[in-house]
Formats: structure tokens, C-alpha cells, sequence
């Protein structure tokens, strides 16, 4: 009787588990990096004189489709809530880069200057995939009658980090 209930008791945990949807992308802090290119001083405004001055994050698509990523921007937490960052430069100009479906990618971002916690974002956007030529046949009749086989939409999304807070 109670091996039982222990065995319903896994399934049904594991069934609440694996139902959990997946998220379209994920962005996680690992740690810090020195700036041995001067990627900072060219998007950020403040100095830093520490020696490890960018953010290391781990992006990863878990979509199939291919999407493309725009880096920033960077938020403070302050007792007001969440305020972005005003010493970043160009915030949402950095040219888009692609992310393959199921792709990981390293992405650095200027360490902000402070000791309030910190997040920072990733703007994604993809195209749908074409669809098979029969559905393009097929639309092409169903039009005729005001139908139509529903595509895939565009992929928009921002992922954003959990806060960073440092020692």
C-alpha cells in the first residue's frame, strides 16, 4: 500500500515537472572577465578600475528556429524598483547577432559601477520558418474562399538575468 502511493506520488511529481514549458531563451549570470579589448570604455560611460570589468552571461536558444539577439539593457535596483542603467552608451544600437536554434552563445556586458544588485537584458526576435509548398498551394486555393492554413508567428522576446549582487 505505501509502495503504492510512493510510486504515484513520483509520477505525479514527475509529470508536474516535465509539463513545465520550456522558456524560448535564457540568460544566466557565470561570473566576471577582464576587458582586455576595451569593449567597456566603448559602451559604457563611468571608469572601472578593477580588473575584471565585464559581465560574463550564457545565453542559450531552446527553440528550433533561428533568432537573432541585440544585447542591453543593464537595470540597477534601487529603493524605487528597477531604473536603467544611464552611464550605458548606445543601449539597443549594438548590431544584431544570430543564435541557431538550441545554440549557446557567451555574452559580455559592462560591469555597472556600484554595489546595488544589477540585471541585465537580451532583446530576441526570429522569423518564422517557411512554410512547405503545399500549404503555399493550399492557401492559394483557400484564399479564394476567405480561408487560410494559420502560419507561425514572429518570435519577440526579451530574457532577462537574475539580479547580480556583489560581495
Amino acid at each position: 500500500m505505501v509502495g503504492g502511493a510512493a510510486v504515484a506520488g513520483c509520477l505525479v511529481l514527475f509529470l508536474v515537472l516535465s509539463l513545465r514549458p520550456t522558456p524560448a531563451a535564457s540568460l544566466v549570470f557565470i561570473g566576471f572577465t577582464n576587458d582586455v579589448d576595451g569593449i567597456r570604455s566603448m559602451r559604457y560611460r563611468q571608469p572601472d578600475t578593477r580588473d575584471r570589468s565585464l559581465a560574463v552571461f550564457h545565453l542559450t536558444n531552446h527553440t528550433d528556429q533561428r533568432l537573432q539577439y541585440f544585447e542591453g539593457p543593464i537595470e540597477h535596483h534601487l529603493p524605487t524598483g528597477w531604473k536603467f542603467d544611464t552611464n550605458e552608451l548606445f543601449v539597443g544600437m549594438t548590431s544584431a547577432k544570430a543564435l541557431a536554434g538550441h545554440e549557446q552563445q557567451i555574452v559580455l556586458a559592462p560591469r555597472p559601477v556600484g554595489p546595488v544588485p544589477w540585471r541585465f537584458h537580451v532583446q530576441l526576435t526570429g522569423s518564422p520558418p517557411s512554410p512547405p509548398s503545399w500549404v503555399l498551394r493550399a492557401n492559394s486555393i483557400l484564399s479564394r474562399v476567405g480561408l487560410s492554413i494559420p502560419g507561425k508567428d514572429w518570435v519577440i522576446l526579451t530574457v532577462t538575468s537574475e539580479p547580480v549582487t556583489e560581495p
